[in-house]
């Protein structure tokens, strides 16, 4: 694979205009934690040309490159690394915003592999963004020597997504990479975007919200179910946004009866979980007493028991249980 690399003066979109006259561009944004490979993953893709912008009206870095492949020019944007989308830092602000205001063709959820855990987190948010995303599973060549084994086919189908193993230090899987973001772009691979479920009480909440929000033409560039989630969470941009318009006034009736007066703790209490509720997926090595290293996990019908009993995944989460593969 032969990967080129080149920045512009004013405007990425000047300079490739006449490149670009057949219209087989794809735009990509990666997203993902601090430190989880993420930059040098655009390093690897867009090569070492780079200019650094600023998102419009903020101090916040932007990376942005592009690279030609299979015909195709995929531009590129790298991401603030950011734990949330919760827009308590300028960093979240202007990442969630991107990804609402400017949603790109597809969106690369970088993890770092090693740490699989606390990466999710930001993943759980994207698929309530109802994304089109892959996940590049990064540092895997540390997984490998470190012993660690992931069921990344029960993963990807619990998460919805395809799951790419990379390592951008070795630059290894750029080249899947790049071709299910073609697939993607293109709808030949469907994401399943799976909707993650509540306890009872909060999901009821949930769907009254997200009826009341449906359909509301001054909130069309919203996924009303996500809005809803995030007025439960207390999230101050989200209310800011709605209180504008006529239908707060039915929500607020809603969250002044006392079955709408939900802590928002619950929420993020959920989302604190729900990595734990796949960590069954993740094995770590363990020594023996010969001092020989394997890893251990429980078998399938324990992972799929404890999934159940959590009650915080729906039964959509589940369809990968029934032999149904991804294309």
């Amino acid at each position: 694979m032969r990967l080129k690399g080149f920045w512009w003066k004013n405007s990425l979109d000047e300079v490739w205009s006449n490149d670009m006259s057949d219209g087989k561009e794809i735009r990509i944004a990666l997203a993902g934690n601090p430190n989880c490979g993420k930059t040098s993953l655009f390093n690897a893709l867009t090569g070492a040309h780079q200019k650094v912008g600023n998102f419009s009206g903020v101090t916040v870095e932007k990376h942005e490159g592009y690279l030609d492949y299979k015909g195709y020019r995929i531009v590129v944007v790298d991401l603030p690394g950011i734990y949330s989308l919760t827009p308590y830092s300028p960093e979240e602000i202007v990442t969630r915003e991107y990804l609402i205001r400017e949603p790109p063709d597809v969106v690369v959820n970088v993890l770092e592999g090693p740490n699989l855990e606390r990466n999710l987190v930001l993943t759980t948010q994207l698929m309530e963004l109802e994304v089109d995303f892959l996940v590049a599973l990064n540092m895997i060549d540390e997984v490998e020597e470190k012993g660690i084994i992931i069921e990344i086919k029960q993963l990807q189908k619990l998460l919805g997504c395809h799951i790419i193993p990379t390592s951008a230090k070795k630059s290894r899987g750029l080249d899947s990479l790049l071709d299910h973001v073609i697939r993607v772009s293109r709808k030949d691979i469907a994401i399943r975007k799976n909707k993650l479920f509540f306890r009872p009480e909060v999901e009821s909440s949930v769907e009254k919200i997200t009826a009341m929000l449906t359909h509301q033409p001054e909130l069309g560039g919203y996924n009303a179910r996500w809005l809803a989630i995030k007025l439960l969470e207390n999230d101050r941009e989200v209310y800011h946004e709605v209180q504008r318009y006529p239908v707060w006034v039915k929500v607020e009736l809603l969250f002044r009866m006392p079955s709408g007066k939900l802590n928002g703790c619950m929420i993020r209490s959920r989302r604190c979980s729900l990595p734990k509720i796949v960590m069954p997926l993740f094995a770590e090595p363990c020594r023996s007493v010969s001092g020989s290293r394997s890893a251990q996990r429980p078998p399938p019908a324990i992972i799929l028991t404890w999934w159940c009993s959590t009650g915080y995944l729906g039964c959509r989460s589940f369809y990968w249980w029934s032999g149904r593969s991804f294309s």
